[in-house]
Order: C-alpha cells, then structure tokens, then sequence
C-alpha cells in the first residue's frame, strides 16, 4: 500500500489517521454519491475515497448493504470483515428511498455532489425517480456513473448476472482452461474489479473534461466491456487470422517454459521463462543445458518438454528450487497461498498490509488491504473506517444544508435512520 496505510510493526510505523491535506489530496474538496452495493461499486468508491474525495455511501433503512451481513465478522461486533474491507473512508446515511420524501433527500443530495455512483440494472433509478438527465438540468456539472453488468444499451442490459457469466460472455472464461480443457472460474472476481477500476478511471476522466467545459457526463461502465477490453492482444491476434487454441497459447499453456509446476514437497511454482535469456539461465541453473533448445517445440515434443519440467520440478522441494535459482535471473517465483503474500519481503515492503483503528469496541484494530496506486508525493490515505448503518445520517445532511428541523423531522418520520458506531 501507499505510505497512506503502512503496515504495522514490525513491518512498518502507525498508520496515518489524520484527515486528507486538501493541498495535496488528488481528490480532496470532490464529493461523491456512493449509491452501490456489494464488491465493483464499493470498491471504485473507495478508491475514490482513498485519495480523498469525500464519499458519501447511501444505504436503505433497512439491512443497509447486503455485504454487511456476510460472514466472517470482526471479533464481537456486527461489522462484517468484508464490507469493512471495502468501505472505509466513507461516510454512511440511510434513507428510505422508496418514499417520495427519501428520494426527495438523494436528489439533493446528487445536486449537490460532483459525482454519483449506482450500480442498478439499467432503468431501476428511473422507475425509482432519480433521472440523470432531470438532476443535470439543475447540475449542469453533475457526473453520473452506472456500473452494471451489461451496459445501459444492448440486449443483455436488463439480464442478471454474476462475475463469472460476464467473463464467459466477453470470452476470457473460454481461454482460460485446465488440462482436462474445461474452462477455469478465476479465484478473484475479474470482471467485477476491471469494471470498478475502469468506472474510476472514467469519472476522473469526466472530471477532467468538467474542468475544461463545467459539465458533467454520463459514465456507462459495463462489466462484461471491461474485459473485453483486456483481451485486445488476443483479439487481434485472431483479427489478424491466428489459431487461438485454449490451452495452447503462448501465454496460457502453449510454452512449458512459461507455466505452473508442482515440486517435490507438494508446493507449486510459477515459471516464467518466456523470453529465451531467461529460458536458458533456468536450463543452466537446472543442470538442463541440453534444453535450451526445446523452448518452442511443437505438437509431440512440446508434450515431452513439458513432461521432463514436471519430472525435474518433482526432483527437489519448492525451497530448494528457490534457493538453487536465487542468484540467477530466471522468473522463478513461489506460488504463495493467501496467508504467505503478507511474509513476502516484496509485498512487505511494499506496505501492502497494514493495520487500522475499527472505531469498534472489538476490535479496536483490524488489518486492511490498501490501494495498488502508488503516487509520490499525494498518496492515498486511511482518514477513516468502515462506518456503521447510518452512522454520519445527521452530519451529512448538516453539511448538504439540510436545517436542524428538517432533520428532525425525517428522523421522526422513518425517513431516515441514524445509528450508533457498533449496533
């Protein structure tokens, strides 16, 4: 992570919990809608918030977002891990939207935002009321993002989905196979982080443009063209009349020497010996200089390469193929499970890692995964955690200019709810 969240010792110093410096936060005096739920949208806000935009995370009256009640949760309190993890640096109000009152409240609340996020299939903040075009008329600046699974436009707009039927359907699922040649579900959620990553990168993208014109524009992110958009290379591959055979490509399977391979203890190994330098640095290391040559064999013999590699790998532990490779430049690296990336000394110093006040009685601290962007001199910053369910309610319509009576009179009336730091 960014010098925002270091790592606690004896990986790093405290973490820093003051406030963003607005001379200095890329995203600072930005105030953004948080209007979504569950992992692409929260996690694009977070970003958001990250280098300090102030976000506002609108929740029902209800359960709030959906993630909140997933388990596992941190220690006694009713604060879910997950959401947690994606949450912080936020500030939550809950307002019943479905009463004319409520989304009385979230319009004006989006007048007064740079940005708005939702995450609904496309119509559902029509129907609701809530119209980009109407709030644009009163907020000619007003940045409108949607991110869904399909897109705003085209057949599938309307239909369900999760992760792994938008990669399906942008095609990485079908290139992404085991040996028995059956398509491979990725153990992180692709499509769902591209299309936040790509969402962020749109509205910053609007931003900008705002600073040139002073209007806002709509920022139609689809899940499914985020991943599209990582295939190019393969794309035009086939555009230019190349077989693509999953399983069997340069970088999925096709090279031995660029693959996976169990040692002789069990563990796994990524090799990553694509260009020939780093192919013939491995053969010498492994005792193997008679293969340098077989680095891109073909049909039968390419089968027996990759045979002899799992035969060679077998022969010593995964420890002992690190430390036999350690002086030599080869792209040999571990496969680490979940719990060993935080011992990598990369990942340490890194300050990937790091620990957080909760604002919980139980616990008071608890780890957090910080953002992969690394800026120099306005890095991203933990300000604060994961909020309770409505916790900042009655001091973000404070700040919106709602007056003390009006507040008075949503809460009396269920329109809103406020609550404590742990319920």
């Amino acid at each position: 992570m960014s010098d925002a969240a270091p790592s606690p010792p004896p990986q790093g110093p405290a973490p820093r919990t003051a406030s963003p410096n607005p001379l200095t936060a890329p995203l600072a005096g930005v105030r953004v809608l948080d209007l979504t739920r569950l992992l692409p949208g929260p996690y694009a806000t977070q970003l958001l918030g990250d280098f300090g935009a102030d976000v506002v995370k609108l929740e029902d009256t209800g359960a709030g977002d959906p993630v909140r009640l997933m388990p596992p949760h941190l220690g006694s309190s009713s604060m879910s891990a997950g959401f947690f993890a994606l949450n912080r640096n936020k500030r939550s109000i809950a307002v019943d939207m479905k009463r004319e009152e409520g989304l009385a409240v979230v319009k004006r609340l989006a007048v007064k935002s740079d940005v708005v996020v939702e995450g609904f299939r496309p119509g559902v903040c029509d129907r609701l009321g809530l119209r980009y075009d109407e709030l644009q008329e009163m907020h000619p600046g007003l940045i409108w993002c949607s991110i869904t699974g399909f897109g705003q436009a085209g057949p599938y707009r309307e239909h369900a989905g999760h992760d792994v039927n938008y990669l399906a359907i942008a095609g990485a699922l079908g290139i992404t196979v085991g040996r028995d040649e059956r398509p491979v579900i990725p153990g992180v959620q692709i499509a769902d982080l591209s299309g936040a990553l790509s969402a962020v990168i749109g509205i910053l993208l609007a931003l900008r443009t705002r600073d040139r014109t002073g209007r806002g524009q709509l920022v139609d992110q689809s899940m499914t063209d985020a991943v599209v958009s990582l295939l190019s290379i393969h794309a035009a591959a086939r555009f230019a009349g190349e077989e693509l055979v999953p399983g069997r490509m340069t970088l999925s399977g096709g090279l031995p020497s660029y693959g996976v391979y169990r040692a002789k203890d069990g563990r796994h190994l990524a090799l990553g010996a694509l260009e020939p330098k780093f192919w013939q640095a491995f053969c010498g290391a492994a005792g193997k200089e008679d293969w340098v040559g077989r680095q891109f064999a073909q049909g039968e013999q390419r089968d027996a390469l990759e045979a002899d590699l799992d035969a060679l790998f077998a022969t010593r532990t995964a420890a002992e193929w690190l430390e036999l490779t350690a002086e030599v430049d080869c792209c040999l690296a571990p496969v680490h499970s979940l719990d060993e990336v935080w011992e990598d000394p990369q990942i340490r110093e890194r300050h990937l890692r790091a620990t957080v006040p909760t604002g919980l009685p139980d616990p008071k601290e608890a780890d957090i995964v910080g953002p992969g962007i690394r800026l120099g001199e306005t890095p991203g910053k933990f300000t604060r955690p994961a909020p309770a369910l409505g916790q900042h309610t009655e001091e973000v319509l404070n700040d919106f200019g709602f007056g003390p009576m009006e507040v008075v009179g949503l809460k009396r009336a269920g329109v809103v709810r406020t609550g404590a730091s742990d319920e």
